[in-house]
Formats: C-alpha cells, structure tokens, sequence
C-alpha cells in the first residue's frame, strides 16, 4: 500500500514552485485572484522575506503541495491507498481526497493563515531526545510555565508551544534532564497550543459555512491519529488548529494499515526524514498473527460498548465517566489524569470554598490538551443562588464546556444561562458547544431536564441582559440537558432508585420527549449507582445505557482527593457496610446520602440529630440531658461555642460571596440556629474524614454505595486489593475490558438466551 503525505509550515523555501507555476497557469492565476498578490512573485523572489511570514507561508506551502500533487498523479498515473499532512499539511491531504476544491482549499488556509499570523507573543522549542511521555511529564510538573506539547514528530523529536519568554525559561529545566537538543523554532505564535483559542474560534465560524464533501481516500487526521470520518471533518480542522499534531501515531497508523511505500508530495524532504526515523525503533502489528475469523470474533470490546454518538460527542475512548465527588474527591489530579486517557471524569466543586474551585480549575486549564475531555461537577445550591450563579459565570468566562450537575430538583436561572452560553443558529439549525450531563434519580426531574428551558427563566434572562435574542430562540429548540445519567442507589445522595425500573422508563421518556420537541441532537441515557462489578456494568448496558458513571470506587484511589485513612477504612468495606442517613447539605429536605458505617458511628448520630431536628422548634425545647450528651459525644464542644463561630463564618462568607445566610438569621431565628448547629456536626464529619482526622475516626462520614464492597470482593487475589494500586484510569480500563469479557462470555455459553441454560 502507498500513502502520500504532504509537509506543512517550515517546508518553504526561496524558489519553490518554479516548474508547477509555468506547469499550471490558470491554477497559479486563480490563486493570485484569491489571495489578492503575486502568490508564484512570493515564492519565486521572497519580497521583504514574506516567505517566512505565516500569512503568506501557509497559502504558499498549500498551493506548492497541491499542485506538485496534480504534477505527481499526471506523471506516476497512481492513486495512494491514504493520504496525511503534518499540520498545515493535512489540508493539501484533504485537498487530495476531494473533501474540497482547489479554489476552497486556498480560501479556507487564507483564512487560517491570517489568523494565526496575528498572534504573537507566543514561541516553540523543538527538543531531541526525550519521548513525548517525558516532555508531557516535564510541562505537567511546571504548570507555571503553562507550555504544552505541540507537534510529536517522532518517538524523540517533540516540539513545544507556550509564551516565548515561558519557553525560554523552560530550557534549563529540559537540558537539565539531559534532553539532547533544545532548540527555539522561529515563529510568532504559540502554535498547535490553547494559546490559539481565538483564532480556533474565528476559524469555526468560517469552516461551519463550507459544504465539505465526505474523502474518496482515507485520510489520517493529526487531532486522532485515525481516519477522518465524515461526520467529524469540521470538527478535526476546528479543532486541529490548536491541538497536537500526532505525527508519529500517524505514521505507526499507516504502518499497521499495511503501508510500505509513503511518498512526500511537494519540494521537501522533510517527513520523509521523520518516517524514516520512526520505521527504526517501531514495530509493526502483524494483523496475521491475530487473525480470527469473523465468526470467531468477539462481539464486545471494551472501546465499542454504549453509544458510539457518546463517544464520539466529547471525544471519548469509552462510553465510561468518572462522577464528581465533593470535596474534590474527585480530585484536579484525577481529572487531569483521566482526561490524559481520553476519559471524562468531573471536578467535585460542592462543600469548597470558590477560590479553592477557581485555583484547582484553572491549574486543570493548564494541564489538559484542547482536545481531551474533562468536566466539572455543579451540585446543587438550594435557597443560595448567588453562590451558584458566581460558580457558573466563572465557569462561562473560563470556558469550561461540560459540566455534570447533580441534586438539582428544578431548573435555575444560572444553569439556563450556562446552557445559552455558546448556543447559536447555523442555517436554521441550533449549533452549541457548552453541554450539560444532567444526574437524576427522578423521572419527572429527567423530564425537566430532556424539555427547553422554561419560558419564565428565558424572559427573566433576556430581560436582565445576561443572554440574547437569538440565544432565547435557541434555547427553545434545545434540551437543557445534552444527555441525562439515571443514578439509582448510590452513594451519597440517594433515592433509593431501582435501575432496572429507571433507566427503561427514562429511555421512553427520552422517546416521546425527543419526537415532541425535534431536537436536532440526540439525548444519550447513562447509567450510574451500583457500577463496580462486570456484571453490574454488563447488565447497564443491556438495559440500554449509551455510557456508564463509576462514583464510590473512585475514593479508594491514589488520586483521590480523600485521607489515606478513609481509602484503608474503604479498602477493607464489604457490600453490607454502607447504611442510609440523613444528608446534611438538604436536612430540611429529609434527602438521604449512604454512608459507610463499618467503624464509624456516624450514620446513627445522624438520624439522632435529625430526629431532634424534627422534634423541636428551638435549643431550649430540648432536655439539658439530650445537650450534655451530644456534646460530650458527638460535638466535643459547648453549643455556645458553635454558634459563636457559625455566625463569624456566615459575615465572613458573606463578603467574599461564598453563602447568602445571613448572621441575624443564625442569631435570631431559634428553628434556623437549631439546623445550623446539627448542619455543623454534618459538615465537619466530612471534614474529618477527608483531613484524616483519626480522633474523630468515629464521626468520619464517608459517601459510598454498595458497589464499593462488590468491587473490593470483585477484586481479591489481584494488583488491585491494596489501594496503593489503585488508579482511576486503570480501574476503568480494568472494568472495561472484563465487561466485554463477561458479556462476550454470555454469549458464548447460554446460547438459548440469557439466564437459560441450553
């Protein structure tokens, strides 16, 4: 097999194109019309050294490579098997497989290359000898320097974007860890980085308006290292323009596609240098030596389980999330390495204060590539909208693109507003970029989220300024939610749900729902609540979940955000050492969480306290016996002293816009200072366990469900008994792969049917 590439931005030089000019007259006169210049006098002559300017390098390099492409197929009278450019060279790739024309082509990289000629400010550094793992290490450890990886040209020639004073900080950091080379890169901007969001932003506007076609060759795209499918051309060229070019991926790619022969179109040498350095240190998949036949192939993989418009809707590797966890349980480390593996786990922002959100928020910004998936948990905040609008706008104004929400039990103007944030009308057709993941353990609370926002929050948003004409048009055409994730019985929060009567009901829900309104997008179902087991995943998706969200055995992680003192006590937990109590965050509710209760006394001195919540109207209506106990016992402090200082806590979050209680309500108001004082008890049992306060061992209460005892019984006689081995990412790989073993099992041994043995 042949595969044709074509090299990108650093290729040009003074002279090229002098024979295809002459070669093709009317092209070379089409283009000058186009571009408004002389583009073959540019080539040709390099006036004021333009060559070497990016607004005119780009379009000289892409007309150079296509009609040297025109020339080749003439003369060689052969067609490749695939084609792939490195970076700008992908559109002369695109060019060859007739996904647009020759006259589109050059509008399209004019466009681009103006845009990116305008950054500046910004530098590269190629560096020689490390592998992209290290250099990806190096920038993770420095999140100061906020410089990424750009280009990972072969298996040790990687190349880095950042502030150009950031990269040549960056220098003795690399040279100290005995990187061969280092060597800046002569450019204006901190290409293939976030830093090119702008222009990323612009660029999408123009690109949604070209009708491209679907490839008549292959084409390897640099976002995925894999094909490029129809349905996601715009987005692999909106999003190309400020991710890392996989050129080594593609290479390999092509290799195990049955590759021999690459041959570089236009007047470099460049990749072909690159191929010929990765083909010495790579070996390629013998596709014979793992033949099967089609009978003999197993039905399930772990990459191919749920929905497949799931996981490719946030650029997943599985139908697999990671629930938010309060607390930031689910930590800034575990995002950040999840998203690393192209799996969506979300930041647990509830029971923190904003700044500490902010800070962690911004340093996973910093860390994670454009193009990789992460998401931030928005829970609930009843009664303190203030303090849940000032969460949401931050997260507008930072970007974030999905967030999960959880516990909400209607629909608040903040979350309308996040929803409207990027919603636009593209020829007639609703376009959007913010998306929510709803968490409900409701069908009637499913149902508000899979409706358009109510009519009442639109008007009050349009007429307060905080979203446009055309965005309350939008969101009338629009769910509020991208997708829902029916959680049953779980930890934490919990109604109690039944997944096996849930999930089919919302999925009909969703049904009638998505015939009612038309939406133009698809509302995938998840599942969570109960996942730790293959059969448990398994039977999920029998039901029908295009993704499932893991939770409670997350905790006991290293990433984990909680004590190592609670990832022991969980470590050890069974599937019958979790009970119900009250949840402290929503007691006037009389919500339920599920708790561990093995060595804890937690959950029973949580229905006492909510008991006397219900049973009295004031501190003084209850025994001086009842006080003296929960004192000495549960408080280990005088009320007194707990009032003092929920009153200082309330002024002091007052002015920095943390709550909207106020001091005179915990002071005046007997009934509101009694649910502060239980609330305080709650608070600080978490706050206990997460610190690790071994004192308090028996008041740790530690969120978890069942399917916790099942995995750690799941998992005995393996790696991953001690949680000292255990990581997010690879419990998810782990549970995946022998979820598609189980199913595929199934299948091979009850061939009657499910439960019927032949």
């Amino acid at each position: 097999m042949i595969a044709f590439v074509f090299p990108g931005q650093g290729s040009q030089r003074k002279g090229m194109g002098a024979e295809l000019f002459k070669k093709y007259p009317e092209h070379t006169k089409i283009a000058n019309e186009i571009l408004g210049y002389c583009i073959d006098e540019i080539c040709l002559q390099n006036p004021d050294n333009k060559l070497n300017l990016t607004e005119y390098t780009q379009p000289a390099v892409f007309i150079v490579n296509a009609l040297a492409y025109l020339d080749y197929i003439e003369k060689a009278k052969i067609e490749p098997d695939f084609v792939a450019g490195h970076s700008l060279g992908e559109y002369d790739a695109l060019f060859a497989a007739k996904v647009f024309d020759f006259e589109t082509g050059i509008k399209l990289v004019h466009k681009r290359a103006k845009l990116m000629g305008r950054v500046s400010g910004g530098g590269m550094a190629a560096i020689l000898g490390l592998s992209g793992e290290q250099v990806r290490e190096i920038c993770g450890a420095h999140p100061e320097l906020r410089i990424s990886v750009a280009n990972y040209n072969t298996d040790t020639q990687i190349i880095i974007s950042g502030e150009k004073e950031n990269i040549i900080k960056s220098k003795d950091i690399f040279t100290a860890i005995k990187a061969i080379r280092f060597t800046p890169l002569n450019v204006s901007g901190a290409f293939h980085s976030p830093y090119m969001k702008k222009p990323r932003m612009e660029l999408e506007k123009y690109i949604l308006d070209l009708d491209l076609e679907e490839p008549v060759i292959p084409v390897i795209s640099n976002l995925t290292a894999t094909e490029y499918k129809e349905k996601d051309l715009s987005h692999y060229l909106i999003e190309q323009i400020n991710s890392s070019v996989r050129w080594s991926d593609t290479v390999k790619y092509l290799i195990d596609k049955g590759v021999r022969h690459f041959v570089e179109i236009g007047e470099s040498t460049v990749l072909t240098k690159m191929i010929n350095d990765i083909r010495k240190s790579y070996i390629p998949k013998n596709p014979e030596t793992s033949k099967k036949s089609e009978a003999e192939k197993p039905l399930f993989s772990a990459e191919n389980l749920g929905g497949s418009g799931f996981r490719n809707r946030y650029n997943l590797r599985y139908a697999y999330l990671v629930g938010g966890m309060y607390r930031a349980i689910s930590s800034k480390e575990m995002i950040v390495s999840l998203a690393d593996s192209n799996i969506l786990g979300f930041y647990g922002t509830g029971g923190l204060k904003f700044d500490k959100v902010a800070e962690d928020i911004r340093y996973i910004k910093s860390i994670v590539k454009t193009d990789k998936p992460y998401g931030i948990n928005v829970v609930s905040s009843i009664g303190e909208e203030d303090k849940e609008n000032r969460l949401i706008s931050f997260l507008i104004k930072e970007g974030i693109e999905t967030i999960e929400t959880s516990g909400y039990i209607y629909i608040t103007k903040p979350i309308v507003k996040y929803r409207a944030e990027r919603l636009f009308l593209h020829n007639g057709e609703v376009k959007n970029t913010n998306r929510i993941i709803a968490k409900v353990s409701r069908p009637e609370i499913a149902e508000l989220f899979m409706s358009p926002a109510p009519e009442n929050v639109i008007s009050s948003l349009l007429s307060g300024g905080d979203i446009t004409k055309e965005q309350a048009e939008c969101l009338k055409k629009v769910p509020i939610a991208s997708d829902i994730c029916v959680e049953a019985d779980s930890g934490g929060h919990t109604d109690q749900g039944v997944a096996t009567v849930l999930i089919p009901a919302i999925r009909r829900m969703r049904d009638r729902i998505m015939e009612k309104y038309r939406y133009s997008e698809y509302i995938h179902i998840g599942s969570a609540g109960g996942i730790g087991t293959p059969e448990s995943a398994g039977a999920a998706f029998f039901l029908g979940a295009d993704f499932i969200m893991t939770g409670s055995i997350n905790q006991c992680t290293v990433e984990s955000g909680t004590s190592n003192v609670v990832k022991d006590m969980l470590e050890d937990a069974a599937i019958q050492d979790t009970d119900y109590a009250p949840a402290g965050d929503m007691l006037e509710f009389g919500s339920k969480v599920q708790v561990l209760k093995k060595g804890t006394f937690f959950p029973a001195r949580a229905n006492k306290l909510y008991d006397i919540f219900k049973r009295y109207s004031s501190l003084s209506e209850i025994d001086d016996s009842v006080k003296n106990h929960i004192e000495t016992f549960y408080f280990k402090k005088r009320i007194s002293q707990i009032i003092e200082e929920e009153a200082k806590k309330v002024e002091t979050n007052e002015k920095s816009g943390d709550v909207g209680a106020s001091r005179g309500k915990v002071e005046e108001d007997e009934k509101y200072k009694l649910l502060a004082i239980i609330k305080w008890y709650f608070k600080n049992s978490t706050n206990f366990a997460v610190e690790g306060n071994a004192e308090r061992k028996v008041d740790f209460q530690v969120q978890c469900g069942k399917s916790m005892g099942a995995f750690n019984d799941w998992i005995k006689g393996t790696e991953f008994e001690m949680w000292q081995n255990r990581t997010t990412v690879k419990i998810a790989e782990f549970l995946m792969n022998e979820t598609a073993n189980y199913l595929n099992n199934i299948l091979r041994t009850q061939k009657t049917g499910f439960g019927l043995q032949a």
